[in-house]
């Protein structure tokens, strides 16, 4: 067992209890309960983020989401020079630091290598292109998710189709320890928790600390486990008691798009310093309210990935005015992580309509996993001037 890594995660729990941050420390128990299985030897998949959980929470088989563990990876700073490792390897320049970093984890042997990789089309190219190249340097099974991004009934259909293979495939080769029903049940717990969250976080914005959301956005790789909706009731729970003395303040609410430099999860708190403002919403703690049936299984799986902010860039652009509206938003921060050939091409897009609405606007780029390939005196320099064009516009 590496206890170097299993260290780091143990403390951040305890850390996280001594703050009373309880949902935090509940999430990551749950995921060192996970890490536990898989250094002592239980077969495991790697799989990508849009993989939706209750299939695999169907199997006795664990399911290590790579986004999820290299992010953690990330924030402890386990690589010094990933770059040295990007050039020892072979992968391409232009390829996305999470994927590299998690095969880091496997060559340096914090992790075992796993029995096989799940992968889905949607949303992110380099993350399934890294699965099927992986499978083949480490000679085990690729198993891949296809996902139309149309929005017509022939390419629901056709999701549908492929999530049931993807089932008859796992159903072959790993036991079935919990029956749809069970893994509906958790699933629409879980869900029904969430929204509940959504509509504290609408009506009392700010009201939820945006680093808690971006430390926990994961747990969408969790809906059909119960511990999914343990961990969400806390976070409800916690919220409820927070709008008994919520107080509304007139601070520049800001929105922030994609993510945020992992190794320095104290960004948003020192932003809201420094410029006397609330950063009030993230997309990616967004996910759709769909409920499941036994009966439609795959079919409301299938729905659930078309009705993602992320499934197309009109999608993502309804959601955000939509939370503009919502949330009386003054101003937007892009984040754009460094190789990203999935979010950052669509800023023009964005730059474009928010102009329309009058909405600040500002992109920043870095890299969420290297340390070394983010900017921070730029990065604050161009929130210099963003935020002097929001407050001119804040009565």
């Amino acid at each position: 067992m590496n206890n170097s890594f299993r260290h780091k995660m143990d403390l951040s729990i305890r850390f996280m209890v001594s703050r009373k941050e309880l949902d935090i420390a509940a999430y990551l128990k749950e995921q060192l309960s996970v890490l536990d299985d898989i250094l002592l030897g239980k077969p495991y998949l790697a799989v990508t983020f849009y993989v939706p959980g209750e299939l695999l929470a169907l199997f006795d088989v664990t399911a290590l989401y790579m986004e999820r563990i290299a992010g953690f990876g990330a924030a402890n700073r386990i690589c010094t020079s990933l770059e040295t490792y990007r050039g020892m390897t072979g992968f391409p320049y232009y390829g996305c630091s999470y994927q590299l970093l998690f095969d880091y984890m496997i060559n340096s042997g914090i992790l075992p290598k796993p029995y096989g990789f799940v992968a889905a089309s949607f949303a992110c190219d380099d993350a399934w292109s890294y699965c099927r190249y992986a499978s083949g340097k480490y000679g085990i099974p690729f198993y891949f998710m296809d996902v139309l991004n149309g929005c017509d009934v022939n390419s629901s259909e056709y999701l549908a189709a492929q999530l049931k293979e993807l089932y008859t495939e796992l159903q072959s080769v790993f036991p079935q320890v919990l029956s749809v029903e069970e893994v509906v049940d958790a699933s629409n717990k879980a869900i029904s928790s969430k929204s509940r969250i959504d509509e504290l976080r609408f009506k009392y914005p700010g009201i939820m600390n945006s680093t808690q959301a971006f430390k926990m956005f994961t747990i969408y790789n969790d809906l059909g486990r119960k511990e999914a909706v343990s961990v969400l009731n806390q976070t409800l729970e916690d919220l409820q008691q927070k709008a008994v003395t919520y107080a509304y303040n007139n601070e520049p609410r800001v929105l922030w798009l994609g993510i945020l430099p992992l190794y320095k999860n104290s960004i948003i708190q020192e932003i809201e310093k420094k410029y006397k403002c609330r950063i009030v919403y993230e997309e990616l703690y967004s996910f759709p309210h769909e409920q499941l049936s036994v009966k439609s299984f795959f079919n409301d799986l299938a729905k659930r990935i078309e009705k993602n902010l992320f499934y197309t860039p009109e999608k993502r652009m309804e959601a955000i005015i939509s939370l503009i509206d919502k949330l009386e938003i003054d101003g937007i921060i892009h984040f754009s992580q460094n190789n990203c050939r999935f979010l950052p091409p669509q800023v023009p897009l964005l730059q474009r309509k928010l102009s329309e609405l009058g909405i600040p606007f500002v992109e920043v780029r870095g890299d969420a996993v290297e340390p070394e390939c983010f900017n921070e005196n730029q990065f604050f320099n161009y929130l210099d001037t963003f935020f002097e064009i929001i407050c001119r516009g804040v009565k």
